[in-house]
């Protein structure tokens, strides 16, 4: 049997199959153009020539291997990646136009690349995987099915991937890969010049006292240490609330002037990066200055004359990369001026996602300052995505400090400091009892505290739709058939539950009026911390896949289990903890709940700490003082700044008075 996918299909591609010699028992593609669509209709060629229809939450090894999610994420995308690093990125223009900006931060630009090829070869990697499980399924030799995908830089390393599976990758040029590509290139040629423009004739006076900023992610604006907030590094430090500027960037939830009240009553400063980032007509708007038309003009002028020189000797691959070098270029000079302007020497920000957050931190770097990421989350797996560039990355214990090296991280010191919001632990105890009792006045004699990760329905998706529905309809039955069981939910995204349920809405009405069912709430995420409702509740369950509410509560006493629904079977709590703390469905975990009311005695194992691997170097000081040891780093990097220190005397004393205070075991090189 003879078949052809392709990763997108358009018309040349159909004429390329009307023309071939080959013939195929069947052709599938991921995509399609509009034009090859009708193409098909029009010559009736439509079942011959398909859409191959997949979902990866469907994607799992027949001999039990379970989900591909992991090895996709955690193996696959680091590999190609990898291979990247050494066959391209490795080449003379890469390493020559990351000196422009700085010589002391070049890796930090090998992450750029790196970042910025995760991202263009994700849906490649997932289609090499699904392709291959495709085969397996259907008892296909390996090596006898072909993928073809659109030529580019990154596909001898994305062949040798594929050869593993056992999939044949071949590559067409593309007419579409052309098209994105001058769009690139011109509408950031464009962004370009209309940022010079906007900025060539603007000045403004350079502050000069050394601050601390940190972008506003939509985590909570408060000061309430038992709510979530954006910046819990502050709260519990010493640093000086004046010196201080959290700035704000999205248009879709602007900053409203409730909200830089509450900023200004604590010394903070508001500032909005756009006129369309802030609604209020009292918020200082943040313009930039002839500082980065400037910076546009010297630092692309010099890499057009390293992209010449490099065509002139006959590399081409410069070209390849000019939308890419256009927009970092902006995106430094732009926040370049943005740090100058604001006298900002430190910059608090956790989005690593972003292969453009490199240019803002060799700009701060350039400025003289230190940037700072932190991590927020459980990583079951290492993943591109995490590599940070920061100078300076705090990790909640040694467990993780493999995954995020695995990742391609580039940080000049790794700090471990525990998990970041534990102070929340004791301080809610008195609004979890108060919740508890709620429920048990209605009847409840044993709750159960339920977080969900999100869903959405999408091939890409791990969890959808149907399986959050699944799973609440089952909870929700459960207590209306059983009138002891008390049930409070979480959801990742409350604003979104009940699209995402559906039909089992009305069924959440029905246990909502029993009075022995609670919902979380919130703008954007649930506005209380996960310890909150788990501390009201008997036994906690939380999704395999996500592991950081279970991690919060595992750290503050509870008995924490999961559900995976999803197959991840390689995981690590499979070994020891299945049916103890891992249930891979419904019914083994009401079994296990039952048996372990029944006798909670004779069932110790169940949701026990004990058991959770690796628990002790997740976080190692389990004191409720990691935001403190945070917040106490950053202020003696500011009050280094304030004597005038450079940026590398100002890290090297702030590693060494937390080695000093905390031991020297929890500071280490970045990439050691």
């Amino acid at each position: 049997m003879s078949i052809k996918f392709y990763s997108y299909f358009d018309i040349a591609c159909l004429m390329r199959e009307l023309v071939s010699k080959d013939v195929h028992d069947n052709v599938y593609y991921f995509d399609i153009s509009f034009p090859a669509v009708c193409a098909l209709k029009l010559l009736k060629k439509s079942n011959k020539i398909k859409l191959f229809d997949f979902n990866l939450w469907q994607v799992k090894g027949s001999d039990g291997e379970g989900s591909y999610y992991p090895r996709i994420y955690g193996d696959d995308v680091i590999e190609v990646c990898d291979e990247l690093d050494k066959s391209v990125f490795s080449d003379s223009f890469f390493v020559d136009y990351m000196k422009f900006f700085s010589d002391e931060t070049t890796e930090k630009g090998d992450l750029f690349f790196r970042k910025d090829a995760a991202h263009k070869i994700n849906d490649i990697v997932v289609f090499i995987n699904v392709v291959a499980w495709y085969s397996e399924n259907m008892k296909i030799d390996k090596g006898t099915i072909e993928l073809s995908v659109e030529n580019s830089l990154f596909f001898n390393a994305l062949k040798s991937l594929s050869h593993r599976h056992g999939v044949i990758l071949t590559s067409y040029f593309s007419f579409r890969s052309m098209v994105r590509y001058l769009y690139l290139l011109f509408g950031n040629i464009y962004l370009s010049s209309l940022a010079c423009a906007k900025s060539f004739f603007t000045t403004a006076k350079h502050s000069k006292v050394p601050r601390v900023s940190s972008l506003y992610t939509l985590r909570g604006l408060n000061f309430d240490l038992t709510k979530r907030n954006d910046f819990p590094w502050l709260l519990l430090s010493g640093i000086d609330r004046e010196k201080v500027i959290i700035y704000f960037d999205r248009k879709d939830m602007p900053l409203i002037e409730d909200m830089a009240q509450i900023l200004r009553k604590e010394g903070i400063k508001p500032l909005a990066l756009s006129r369309e980032a802030t609604t209020s007509d009292k918020v200082e708007v943040y313009s930039p200055t002839c500082t980065a038309a400037k910076k546009i003009i010297f630092l692309g002028a010099k890499a057009a004359s390293l992209i010449v020189a490099q065509v002139i000797e006959g590399n081409f691959m410069a070209l390849l990369y000019l939308p890419e070098a256009i927009h970092f270029v902006r995106s430094y000079s732009v926040a370049y001026d943005f740090y100058k302007t604001n006298g900002i020497r430190v910059d608090v920000d956790f989005v690593d996602f972003d292969p453009y957050r490199v240019a803002r931190r060799m700009s701060l770097a350039s400025c003289g300052g230190v940037s700072i990421s932190y991590q927020l989350s459980n990583w079951p797996i290492a993943n591109v995505i995490l590599g940070s560039s920061a100078d300076a990355y705090f990790l909640f214990g040694p467990y993780y400090k493999e995954k995020l090296i695995k990742s391609g991280t580039r940080n000049k010191s790794l700090v471990m400091s525990g998990f970041l919001t534990d102070y929340s632990f004791s301080r809610v105890k008195e609004k979890s009892a108060k919740l508890r009792k709620r429920l048990l006045d209605n009847g409840a004699k044993f709750i159960i505290c339920y977080f969900d990760e999100n869903s959405l329905n999408s091939r890409m998706s791990i969890i959808p739709n149907s399986r959050s529905q699944e799973v609440y309809r089952y909870l929700f039955n459960w207590v209306l058939r059983d009138k002891s069981i008390g049930l409070i939910c979480s959801p990742k995204r409350p604003q979104t539950l009940s699209s995402r349920l559906g039909q089992v809405n009305d069924l959440m009405q029905q246990v909502k009026d029993t009075g022995r069912c609670i919902f979380t709430d919130g703008e954007y995420a649930a506005a209380n911390y996960p310890t909150e409702v788990g501390q009201a509740a008997d036994v906690v369950v939380s999704l395999l896949i996500g592991g950081t509410t279970s991690l919060e509560n595992f750290l503050s006493g509870k008995r924490v289990v999961y559900l995976d629904l999803e197959g991840l079977y390689g995981y690590p709590e499979y070994i020891n903890g299945k049916n103890k703390i891992v249930f891979s469905d419904l019914d083994s975990l009401t079994q296990g709940v039952e048996r372990y009311r029944s006798n909670p005695n004779g069932f110790d194992e169940f949701g026990s700490i004990k058991l959770s691997p690796g628990i002790g170097k997740k976080d190692p000081f389990c004191d409720g003082n990691s935001a403190q040891r945070m917040g106490e780093y950053i202020n003696s990097l500011i009050k280094e700044f304030g004597d005038g220190k450079t940026r590398k005397e100002a890290m090297a004393y702030a590693d060494g008075k937390y080695a000093d205070d905390w031991g020297k075991e929890w500071v280490s090189n970045g990439n050691n």
